[in-house]
């Protein structure tokens, strides 16, 4: 692993492959901040990890330059896994669990020096390592502590004698509701910071030296790392979002969505302007108290009763009215292009938010359901087989990817086998079932669209249904809840959620 010049010969698979998850699974993705990301030079990209597979491909998919994983030598178990690893350049490590399950079974546990030596090579290159700081992922609304190593993975790698100082990356991933399909991500990349500055800066501020007594020198190398796995969480914390419960992350993303689709324009999405307004909205809904959602998911926010409030009031009321309206129309109160869309069809927003063209989408049904019926049989089997193997609900899609890949190039062979037979039987050549399995992919992608399609026009097609009052009733709430929030905003900085 430590051979960082041999080629990564799976990444271009992987991003296909990974590409091609994502699109079947969730709706929309949105990457912000592109440009943070060093187009050369060592990198260390650190991220949060609420969603196993799907954060490793969202990392691979947001930058063009390829990327080195450190990822934990439980998940290369398997021979294929095993070989994964090596073609996509994954630097394996051994975490503490893993360590305990060794020794469990009566293997000695392996210690790190080898990953660290790997990272530490990867990184003198001129590579681009990403790592979970958090060591494992965290089913919370928040970030979990984050682990020691990734500090001394870089801070052993600047002592080595690296020529190019290291840029530490932050990538925040959020999902709308990571286990649900058809729904959003969005990606946002930070503004970078450069190790060697930081270095100097703290050395400069620090009272402890090095060269002093070996037992002062260990405090003080001890507490350089400390400083800098804080110095990484805080970088972290400005592109996450984060919440004390559930209830106040539902809270927080359904205002946001809602202020995300009245700011949007022609030049930025409703998921991109939700994404820049995600910290204001909780630094706004920090003090108010979030009741739990009822059966048919619908939060209330509960105001404290201070009249310093009442704007604060006013804001939330029309919040809740409008989410409610989103939910009638059936759509996710927490996306910003179903509040888009709901806004739009009640003559809220002049700008379109891509309702997908009525004609292309009629045009294209007949084979958007030749695709689905060839694919929904070997998907809703991955989905209940994925139910059925993930130990927790935070491995549910990564299960789904991962064995489901097996179980849709096995339906496909078979489904290939079955039209070569079919060919044959009527004496065509049977090589035409060749380039027919190649297509199947497309069909899938056509089949997701359509359905997608069909989704967004039936949510329009409920809304034209409402009367004059009710679609009045929401213009009415929308011009409160956008004139309110102009006025909030205001009092309401960005300080994060943290």
């Amino acid at each position: 692993m430590d051979d960082v010049s041999a080629p990564l010969l799976l990444h271009p698979l992987v991003r296909w492959l990974g590409r091609r998850c994502l699109r079947w699974f969730y709706r929309e993705r949105c990457v912000l901040g592109r440009d943070n990301i060093p187009a050369i030079g060592p990198v260390l990209l650190i991220g949060n990890h609420p969603n196993d597979l799907p954060d490793i491909l969202l990392g691979y998919l947001s930058t063009s330059r390829p990327v080195r994983y450190v990822g934990t030598i439980s998940g290369a178990a398997s021979p294929i896994a095993r070989a994964t690893y090596r073609g996509l350049g994954v630097i394996p490590v051994t975490r503490i669990r893993d360590a305990r399950k060794q020794r469990e079974l009566g293997v000695n546990a392996a210690n790190n020096d080898a990953a660290f030596r790997s990272v530490s090579t990867a990184l003198k290159a001129g590579a681009m390592v990403a790592v979970f700081p958090e060591g494992g992922v965290t089913d919370e609304p928040f970030m979990g502590p984050f682990r020691g190593g990734v500090s001394k993975m870089a801070l052993d790698c600047a002592e080595s004698g690296a020529k190019t100082a290291i840029r530490f990356v932050p990538i925040g991933l959020h999902y709308d509701a990571p286990r649900t399909p058809r729904t959003d991500t969005t990606v946002v990349i930070g503004a970078s910071f450069d190790l060697d500055d930081w270095l100097h800066t703290y050395h400069n501020s620090s009272s402890l030296s090095s060269a002093a007594a070996p037992s002062a020198a260990h405090r003080a190398q001890t507490l350089v790392a400390i400083a800098l796995r804080n110095r990484m969480r805080e970088a972290l914390l400005t592109v996450t979002r984060n919440a004390a419960t559930w209830e106040q992350a539902q809270a927080r993303d359904r205002l946001a969505a809602l202020i995300g689709a009245l700011n949007s324009s022609s030049d930025t999405s409703p998921l991109a302007s939700a994404a820049q307004e995600q910290h204001a909205c909780a630094h706004f809904l920090r003090h108010p108290t979030v009741d739990a959602p009822t059966g048919d998911e619908k939060a209330t926010v509960r105001v404290t009763d201070n009249p310093m409030d009442a704007a604060r009031d006013n804001v939330i009321r029309m919040a809740n009215a409008l989410s409610a309206a989103v939910i009638r129309a059936g759509g996710r109160p927490e996306s910003p292009r179903d509040c888009a869309r709901v806004l739009h069809a009640t003559g809220v927003l002049s700008v379109s938010p891509n309702w997908p063209p009525s004609f292309v989408t009629l045009l294209s049904a007949p084979i958007a359901l030749f695709g689905l019926a060839l694919h929904a049989p070997v998907l809703a089997f991955v989905w209940r087989h994925a139910q059925h193997i993930a130990a927790d609900r935070a491995e549910l899609v990564g299960k789904a990817f991962a064995p489901g890949l097996y179980f849709v190039f096995l339906w496909y062979a078979v489904l290939g086998l079955a039209f070569a037979t079919t060919l044959y039987v009527t004496a065509a050549s049977a090589w035409w079932a060749a380039p027919a399995v190649m297509l199947l992919p497309r069909l899938g992608d056509v089949a997701v669209w359509w359905h997608d399609a069909l989704s967004a026009w039936r949510l329009r097609a409920r809304v034209t249904r409402w009367s004059d009052a009710d679609r009045a009733e929401v213009r009415a709430a929308a011009d409160a809840l956008h004139k309110a929030w102009a006025t909030e905003r205001t009092r309401a900085r960005p300080g994060g959620d943290r």
